[in-house]
């Protein structure tokens, strides 16, 4: 993994930032990495976002499936249902069963170039398996979460008889406020309960996240 390099002021102009497009000028605070010897160096201003694991190394399958695990982190963090979960991680899963299937590939190349296997095709191949595996573990963490159940939350008098019920508690306190707004039932007294706990989303995002990061890349 290629290290990133901080510079507190740069001695000379360092040409233009690859996040924000600005130039980074003498005297500026950046940041600069090259991924390997072949590659060329690359800069951003410090305050700008630095790179993404994926991003400084030259392996194309370790940057695929890294790339595919941080894609996957994003999407767990903006997920508004179960089933947005479920969904991220089936993609996930298919991102990680073709990255092996790449490793699986590499190691029939191997062998087929010098007619047997060999220590780097066997570690190849151990590799797809290894992922194709990862895959399937995924794939059982999206089996094993709840479908989605909205809360039950209730409107109900003093005497604990059931006015309305509503899937949120926005709703219910929008519908409270239009009845101790109604003349007609001045006097009368209401409250909100939840009647029912929902499927805690809170909990299967850090199982999704778990399922995402036990994959070793």
């Amino acid at each position: 993994m290629a290290r990133v390099t901080v510079v507190k002021s740069a001695r000379k102009d360092q040409g233009n930032c690859e996040s924000c497009g600005y130039a980074i000028l003498v005297g500026a605070s950046y940041q600069w990495v090259q991924v390997d010897r072949f590659s060329r160096r690359r800069a951003r201003h410090l305050a700008c976002p630095t790179w993404r694991e994926s991003e400084l190394t030259s392996n194309e399958k370790r940057s695929t499936l890294l790339a595919a695990q941080e894609d996957a982190r994003d999407a767990v963090g903006d997920a508004e249902s179960i089933e947005d979960l479920k969904s991220i991680l089936d993609t996930f899963a298919d991102a990680v069963r073709e990255v092996g299937q790449m490793y699986s590939d590499s190691a029939d190349a191997m062998e087929e170039g010098f007619g047997h296997s060999t220590e780097k095709s066997e570690e190849q191949r151990e590799k797809g398996d290894e992922l194709e595996n990862a895959a399937s573990d995924v794939e059982t963490a999206k089996d094993d979460m709840p479908d989605d159940e909205p809360a039950v939350w209730m409107i109900r008098d003093l005497d604990g008889n059931d006015v309305a019920s509503f899937d949120s508690e926005e709703a219910a306190n929008e519908r409270l406020a239009e009845l101790e707004a109604d003349p007609e039932n001045d006097g009368a007294d209401y409250e909100v309960e939840c009647d029912e706990e929902g499927s805690d989303l809170e909990d299967a995002r850090e199982k999704a996240m778990e399922a995402i990061d036990a994959v070793e890349a």
